[in-house]
């Protein structure tokens, strides 16, 4: 048989060339059968003709040998066969169109409910949204309620929780006032009172003389909680969040608060906006996408090694945050990260592509640690446990006294501890608390000096000893607890 490889690699032969040597090869094989005779290998000879009968078919087989090398190079591999050598082989999947989704906060009546698939629309681009869930107008589980005056005698009392932050329900009352005569001086008072006493509420009053009061958003993240009230107020509409996705393919981006319109009419429904950017809906990940990915994920760096399942991580889509720590010793650490182990934190992104990534990034015999527990399955379809973590967050407390001087604010108690919760809002998973850098964010306010400084885990032992926080932690502080005394 004709030989289509040589030392560079595949080579193309044409028909006459491969007839050439066939021909070649029966003068050999027939040599000691024709007593010095030279074989007849002309067209019209009938092994001429045999040789092109056989040439045909090699040289056509042989065509195909180029798309079958192709399909197996990932620089030149396409559609189908790009998706097989990278998927089969590599366990490298091709991101498929997705819809776009956001969060969306709807506004109405104690009581009513918007069905589930509802739909709302952006009123500059014209995209439509539909929501994932029912939402039931409610107290609880709501970003926040509007508080209606009823009478403007007695003390007026709010009460509210901060889901995954506050373990306490801290409450806010205010008084008439004895120049009080109005409603509208009373909604005053309410907001002023919940604006100085809280760092997680906002409060503003609404035109019809009606308090309006939210969980102040994080990045990216509205909080939920309760609220209940006392005196002459009652809770007449809330906030709700709920994730809804585009009803298209094709939707495009969406600023914050375009999101405006109801398109399903519902009796108690008054209004919705989104409080983020909510992205556009993604295209299928095309050739040239795809295979710089996967480029990326086989070639970044070794196989199994730290920064491996880093690369692997970043590589999906919405991971804000990743954090790998290795236990190479026989024990098991106190933070329970397993012997010869890892221990992965990963904020944002899909749970099974994040675990997918992991299962790609390591080495076998290595195993993983973490709450969140995902089976991914092998080219040959044996399912394998892969576990990783969320951060976590851990509540710390504060105490302090102070001696102030002249030019001490008046309200510099209250500024001081708004400076502690920022400082706090800009760490990272997995920061260690130092005592001594708690004075960076206390010394921005001017006119006092600091004096018996105390802090800790809420319910632990307070004191000034460094506060050392786990890999999968984050550090978190409310102005609840933080305790300021005066001199």
């Amino acid at each position: 048989m004709p030989n289509f490889f040589d030392e560079v690699g595949f080579k193309s032969k044409g028909y006459n060339e491969v007839r050439n040597e066939l021909a070649e090869t029966a003068k050999i094989a027939f040599a000691d059968k024709l007593d010095g005779k030279q074989l007849r290998i002309d067209d019209s000879s009938i092994l001429g003709r045999l040789f092109g009968v056989i040439a045909l078919p090699i040289v056509q087989n042989a065509d195909i040998i180029p798309l079958i090398l192709q399909s197996l190079d990932i620089n030149q591999a396409e559609g189908q066969q790009l998706d097989n050598l990278l998927w089969n082989i590599h366990r490298i999947k091709r991101r498929n169109m997705g819809q776009s989704s956001g969060l969306l906060m709807l506004y109405g009546t104690i009581g009513a409910t918007v069905p589930v698939g509802s739909e709302v629309g952006n009123g500059i681009t014209g995209d439509a949204y539909s929501t994932t869930t029912t939402v039931k107008f409610s107290n609880v589980g709501a970003n926040g309620v509007d508080m209606e005056i009823t009478n403007i005698d007695g003390k007026f009392t709010l009460q509210y929780t901060v889901d995954g932050k506050l373990s306490t329900s801290p409450s806010i009352s205010v008084q008439k006032g004895r120049d009080d005569t109005t409603i509208s001086q009373i909604a005053d008072r309410v907001v002023d009172a919940i604006n100085s006493q809280s760092s997680y509420l906002s409060a503003t009053k609404n035109n019809d003389n009606s308090v309006k009061v939210q969980i102040k958003d994080s990045v990216g993240k509205s909080y939920t909680g309760s609220f209940t009230v006392t005196g002459n107020m009652k809770i007449v509409r809330s906030y709700m969040p709920v994730l809804a996705t585009s009803t298209t393919y094709s939707s495009s981006e969406s600023l914050a608060d375009q999101v405006t319109k109801i398109r399903t009419p519902v009796l108690g429904w008054l209004g919705v906006t989104n409080p983020f950017y909510i992205f556009p809906s993604s295209p299928i990940e095309s050739d040239e996408e795809y295979r710089h990915r996967a480029k990326l994920n086989l070639h970044g760096s070794p196989l199994g090694k730290f920064n491996a399942i880093l690369f692997a991580l970043k590589s999906v889509r919405g991971v804000t945050y990743e954090n790998v720590q290795v236990n190479s010793s026989p024990n098991t650490t106190s933070s329970g990260i397993v012997n010869n182990g890892v221990a992965i934190t990963v904020q944002g992104g899909d749970e099974n592509e994040i675990a997918l990534a992991i299962f790609n990034s390591i080495s076998e015999g290595i195993m993983t640690s973490g709450d969140i527990v995902k089976e991914v399955k092998d080219i040959n379809g044996f399912g394998h446990e892969i576990r990783f973590s969320r951060p976590k967050p851990v509540a710390l407390q504060i105490s302090m006294s102070l001696v102030t001087y002249p030019d001490f604010p008046t309200n510099g108690n209250t500024l001081i501890k708004q400076a502690i919760v920022e400082w706090f809002n800009n760490l990272n998973v997995g920061d260690d608390i130092h005592y001594s850098r708690l004075f960076e964010p206390v010394n921005t306010i001017k006119g006092f000096a600091v004096r018996n400084l105390k802090f800790g885990r809420r319910g632990g032992t307070m004191g000034s000893d460094d506060v050392v926080i786990k890999h999968n932690e984050l550090a978190t502080i409310s102005a609840e607890d933080i305790s300021i005394g005066g001199n």
